[in-house]
């Protein structure tokens, strides 16, 4: 991957830059002689590129930054910049990222679906490492053990369950494996008002490379 590459006044007058400009985003010699920089980029963005541009101490370290660039068609690109000072000019760089902003917005609405999709169930959904401790709970889960999700993540469950029923779902989970991954089982819990109910579970195992369990999901 080439970048853009340019060097501007103080003020971000581009003074030169390289074919990147053209081929990235459309524009020719003509399109940025004595343009600032400042000109194409989204209204909504232009706060962090002019401080970047007008502070010494900032520019000098070439801190990254990203925002929005118009190309010559219309649209938008998402770019990563660098910004150094030398003197009087500045040196930039910016880097097209739009695939990988993309798709970063995608795994975001994924997570978005996924929380939804998990939160609506009346089932008990709850996630843990292998030691009891609690990573992800849904809020039915919430809900009957009368407890925010802050005060039960990184807590374990064990300490709702006698010693027997511990060794029981100890075991369990050593039973599970890369190839026989899901069990599902029925045993005892103390309810938060200190009431015994019965439970049905049916739990998946998560492995790492080398086949060891590191999380599971329960149901």
């Amino acid at each position: 991957v080439i970048d853009l590459l340019g060097i501007t006044d103080t003020t971000g007058r581009l003074l030169c830059f390289n074919a990147e400009w053209e081929r990235v985003l459309g524009y020719g010699h003509e399109d940025l002689d004595g343009r600032s920089v400042i000109d194409f980029v989204h209204a909504d963005d232009r706060g962090e590129m002019l401080r970047a541009l007008h502070s010494s101490g900032r520019a000098a370290e070439g801190e990254r930054f990203r925002n929005r660039y118009r190309a010559k068609d219309g649209t938008y690109h998402f770019m990563e910049w660098r910004v150094v000072r030398v003197g009087d000019v500045l040196y930039v760089s910016a880097r097209d990222i739009s695939s990988c902003q993309l798709t970063e917005q995608k795994l975001r609405d994924s997570e978005r679906r996924y929380r939804a999709l998990v939160e609506d169930q009346t089932e008990f959904i709850v996630r843990w490492k292998p030691d009891g401790t609690r990573t992800f709970v849904n809020e039915a889960y919430c809900r009957y053990n009368n407890a925010r999700a802050e005060e039960l993540l990184g807590q374990s469950f064990f300490t709702c369950m006698n010693e027997e029923e511990q060794l029981l779902v100890r075991a369990k989970f050593a039973s599970l494996t890369p190839t026989n991954p899901v069990s599902t089982d029925q045993h005892w819990v103390i309810d938060p008002a200190g009431v015994m109910r019965w439970h049905e579970w049916t739990d998946r195992g998560f492995f790492d490379e080398h086949g060891m369990l590191v999380e599971i999901q329960s149901v």
